[in-house]
């Protein structure tokens, strides 16, 4: 249907669907250029792609969308997302927690600000504490986990 502005709701849904399908999941850095349209964003999302797969902590990618709401210029996508622990994983607080080999699942809420049919804002809200939990971060002993020490203070 079109709102008040003429902008298609559904145009709005279907932009969202494609944004995570082909840049999040995926990560095809034309579908960036063609989706978004703030360069501070496409640059910090093509960032993310440099890194080898190989050395990344979470891989094989998978989003399952539970709900879907948008207005004229906002698309709210409830989600879950799935990854493979496969590669060692620098945290701040727990230091680097090795592969686990498991397949984790995470919550997430995306909201997106879209003007001239482009997603020109996003925000991403997930639970980590979630995450976190399955790859055994709570129950991890400091000699199991590769903590980091801080630097030496200057005297």
């Amino acid at each position: 249907q079109m709102g008040e502005t003429g902008v298609s709701v559904e145009a709005n849904c279907e932009l969202a669907r494609r944004f995570v399908q082909q840049v999040l999941v995926l990560e095809d850095p034309d579908s960036v250029d063609e989706l978004i349209g703030n360069e501070k964003l496409a640059a910090s999302l093509k960032a993310g792609f440099a890194e080898p797969a190989e050395q990344r902590p979470f891989t094989d990618d998978r989003v399952v969308f539970d709900e879907i709401v948008a207005s004229e210029d906002t698309v709210i996508i409830v989600a879950e997302a799935s990854n493979l622990h496969s590669g060692s994983w620098p945290t701040l607080y727990f230091g680097v927690i090795p592969a686990t080999g498991l397949t984790v699942t995470v919550p997430l809420i995306l909201v997106m600000k879209i003007l001239d049919d482009k997603i020109v804002e996003l925000r991403e809200y997930a639970d980590m504490y979630h995450l976190l939990e399955q790859v055994g971060a709570f129950s991890m002993s400091a000699a199991q986990a590769e903590v980091a020490t801080p630097a030496e203070a200057p005297a």
